[in-house]
C-alpha cells in the first residue's frame, strides 16, 4: 500500500452502501483518515434515488446481501445510472462464488468481511478511482480529438469549395455573375438565408447593394450606406470584418440595426482589391446572416468569407480589364 499522502491524491468521494450500520462505521473509521468522507446508506433504495437526483462516485462499495435489493441487483441499477461508476463488493467469507458473478456483471473487485487488512481494502480503491480517472481521462481525449477531426474535415471542405468557387469567379467575364456566385456560395456552405454584397460608390461616397439572397427588391433600391454609418458603414471605413456572435448583447450593434437581424449571429466582411495589403482598398462589403442553425461563425468560415470576397474583387478587376481590351481581329 502507497502512502497516506500518496493516497490522498486520488481522494475523491465513496458511496458505500450496505445494510449493517456497523459496517458502514467500520469503514469511515478506517477509509475515512485515507480518502475524505465517505458517504454511506444502510437502505439500498434510498441510496439509489440519492444517485437518481445526480450525485456521483468515483467508487461505490455495496454488500452483496441486503434487503429489499441485493447487492447483485443494485451493481446492475448504479451501473445504468453511472456507467463510469467503479464499483466494489463486500462479500462474506466462504461466497467466491457470488464474488465471482459479481465481476462477470461489472464489479471491478471484491472485499472480503469481515476486513481483515484495511490496507488491502484501500489499495482496491485506489485501484478503481485510477481506472475511473482513466477511463474519463480517455474520454475528454476521445471528445478532443473528435472535435478537432470535425474541424479539420470542416476546414478542408471549406479550403475545397474556396478554390473550386475561385475558378468559376476567375472564368466569367459578367461582375453581376461574379457577384451572385459569391452570393449563392456563401448561402449554401454557410446556411445562411441572407447574404448581400455591397459596392462602394467612390463619388457618392456611399455604399449600395448590388447582388442579395434573401431580401426584398424594394429594400435593395433604398439601402445606402455612407463610411461609419453602422455596421457596414464602420467596416467600410476602417478595413475591418465585424462578426457578431450575439447581436443582443453585442456592444457594436447600433440600437437601430438589432432589430434588422432574424438570427442572433452575423458577419460583415470587408472586400478588399490590391496586390498587397498595404496597396489595398476596400471597396465593398459582404454581410451574412440568418443562419438556418443560429450559431457563431467559427474563424474558418470567417476566414472563407473574406478569402472569398478577395477573389471576388480580383475577377471583378479582370472581368473590368477584359472588356476594356481592343478586339484582336
Amino acid at each position: 500500500m502507497g502512502s497516506r499522502q500518496e493516497n490522498k491524491l486520488l481522494a475523491g468521494d465513496i458511496l458505500v452502501v450496505d445494510d449493517q450500520p456497523v459496517i458502514l462505521e467500520d469503514m469511515r473509521t478506517h477509509l475515512e483518515p485515507i480518502f475524505g468522507s465517505i458517504v454511506g446508506f444502510s437502505n439500498p433504495s434510498e441510496a439509489l434515488r440519492h444517485l437518481h437526483s445526480g450525485e456521483r462516485y468515483a467508487v461505490v462499495i455495496l454488500d452483496v446481501v441486503m434487503a429489499p435489493l441485493s447487492g447483485l441487483e443494485m451493481l446492475k441499477l448504479v451501473h445504468d445510472i453511472d456507467p463510469h461508476a467503479r464499483i466494489l463488493m463486500l462479500t462474506a467469507h466462504g461466497s467466491l462464488g457470488t464474488a465471482i458473478k459479481a465481476l462477470q456483471l461489472g464489479a471491478v473487485d471484491y472485499i472480503n468481511k469481515p476486513v481483515e487488512d484495511w490496507a488491502i481494502v484501500a489499495a482496491s480503491i485506489n485501484r478503481a478511482k485510477t481506472e475511473r480517472a482513466l477511463q474519463m481521462q480517455n474520454e475528454v481525449l476521445v471528445n478532443t480529438l473528435t472535435e478537432q477531426n470535425s474541424k479539420l474535415n470542416r476546414t478542408v471542405s471549406l479550403l475545397q469549395t474556396l478554390t473550386e468557387t475561385s475558378e468559376m469567379m476567375h472564368a466569367s467575364r459578367d461582375v453581376a455573375k461574379i457577384l451572385n456566385i459569391l452570393v449563392e456560395r456563401a448561402c449554401d456552405v454557410l446556411a445562411a438565408r441572407r447574404v448581400s454584397i455591397m459596392i462602394l460608390d467612390p463619388d457618392r461616397r456611399e455604399m449600395a447593394i448590388q447582388v442579395a439572397a434573401g431580401i426584398k427588391k424594394a429594400v435593395l433600391r433604398e439601402v445606402r450606406v455612407r463610411p461609419n454609418e453602422g455596421i457596414a458603414g464602420t467596416v467600410i471605413a476602417r478595413g475591418e470584418a465585424i462578426v457578431v456572435d450575439n447581436a443582443a448583447t453585442d456592444d457594436r450593434v447600433p440600437d437601430t440595426e438589432e432589430g434588422r437581424y432574424s438570427s442572433r449571429s452575423f458577419m460583415c466582411i470587408p472586400i478588399f482589391l490590391g496586390k498587397d495589403k498595404e496597396d489595398s482598398k476596400v471597396i465593398g462589403v459582404v454581410n451574412v446572416t440568418d443562419r438556418l442553425l443560429d450559431r457563431p461563425f467559427s474563424d474558418a468560415e470567417v476566414e472563407f468569407v473574406s478569402h472569398l470576397a478577395r477573389q471576388a474583387a480580383f475577377a471583378m478587376a479582370n472581368a473590368a480589364l477584359w472588356k476594356s481590351l481592343p478586339l484582336v481581329p
